[in-house]
């Protein structure tokens, strides 16, 4: 039997080691990303010259975050990391970058940041820049710094068609090579919640390890690490406390929790076509399950000029994130199309996002 101040030490545990903040010493079932990027670093660190750019590309909770903070820690000074979310603004970004104070002066703190980057090169990693304010002003000051410096980029996002929504001018000169991030299943989840788990308390893995096999196994249908994480400090915190039937009630209400703001963050990300697409495919089903053929919404939304692949693109996105389900028809030489519908708890919730008169 644990005393209270072993039972505490636990709880402190777990909230460090399954924190998106903790960095572990080996990054499972990321090895592939993490080569390839750090070779092309120490051969810029050696020349001087940048010769690939990167976008990492995957769903949230696919390991781009705590990847790009994995490669900082491997190169420390020589990287300079920066969530955009947490400065939200070019002008905080670029005071991020440059460790300076100066607000609204564009060409000053771009000349600080190049002659810094001139007198020692650099990688910039920029986590979440899809989704801050004025992303074409960040992106043409971000063209100009590569210009004069021929510093490293590498960018991280979720956002549909990110590449080819990039400026013009960004794009004829940093080439990005996308880095994709696939979704962890199953079994890589189990690796990486025991690998966590021995650091709090060995005795947790058999202790749990019913309900730690489940948590991978729930998680794995959207296969997000950070939800991983969450149910397992909660069934860790709670341990003591519920009887096991009210464990699964609690893992059960935690993931809808989770998954449902995954989702709202998800579509607060969305760009206005990308919005707008969603918005018709729900004005147009009137109950969970109804379907409908992904023809009829090209068709109403042909005034938005987007092409078929690019629809293509968002509704792969869409059943990415487990938003729409959808059944893909073959009509010959007529081609594809998807027949798409939704469950009762995506329904529920795009009527709570969008509201019922949209």
């Amino acid at each position: 039997m644990q005393n209270t101040n072993t039972k505490n030490l636990i709880k402190e545990k777990a909230q460090k080691y399954l924190s998106s903040d903790y960095i572990p010493k080996k990054l499972l079932h990321r090895e592939k990303q993490i080569n390839e990027v750090t070779k092309i670093i120490k051969a810029f660190k050696k020349s001087k010259y940048c010769g690939k750019h990167f976008l990492f590309k995957g769903l949230t909770g696919s390991g781009k975050t705590i990847t790009a903070q994995f490669i900082k820690k491997i190169f420390n000074d020589d990287v300079l990391y920066v969530n955009c979310l947490d400065e939200y603004s070019p002008s905080k970004i670029l005071n991020k970058l440059t460790n300076s104070n100066i607000y609204n002066n564009f060409a000053l703190t771009q000349k600080i940041l190049i002659k810094q980057l001139n007198q020692s090169p650099k990688v910039l990693i920029f986590d979440e820049l899809g989704k801050i304010r004025e992303k074409k002003k960040l992106l043409d000051i971000l063209n100009n710094i590569f210009k004069e410096t021929n510093c490293m980029i590498i960018i991280l996002t979720n956002q549909i068609d990110f590449l080819s929504k990039l400026p013009q001018d960004f794009q004829n000169t940093v080439f990005l090579y996308r880095l994709d991030f696939p979704s962890y299943n199953a079994l890589e989840l189990k690796d990486i919640l025991e690998d966590r788990i021995k650091l709090i308390d060995k005795s947790l893995l058999k202790e749990l390890y019913g309900f730690f096999g489940s948590i991978s196994a729930v998680c794995s249908n959207i296969g997000s690490a950070r939800l991983l994480f969450e149910l397992s400090k909660e069934i860790i915190n709670l341990k003591d406390e519920l009887p096991k039937e009210d464990y699964i009630n609690t893992i059960k209400k935690i993931k809808k929790r989770l998954e449902d703001q995954t989702i709202r963050d998800f579509i607060f990300s969305l760009n206005r076509n990308e919005k707008t697409t969603l918005k018709e495919i729900f004005r147009n089903i009137k109950t969970p399950k109804q379907k409908i053929s992904s023809r009829v919404i090209e068709k109403n939304l042909f005034n938005l000029g987007l092409s078929h692949t690019s629809f293509f693109r968002i509704f792969k996105a869409f059943e990415d994130y487990n938003i729409i389900q959808a059944e893909i028809k073959s009509v010959g030489k007529g081609g594809r199309y998807r027949l798409i519908w939704f469950e009762n708890d995506k329904y529920n919730l795009l009527k709570a996002i969008f509201g019922e008169d949209i």
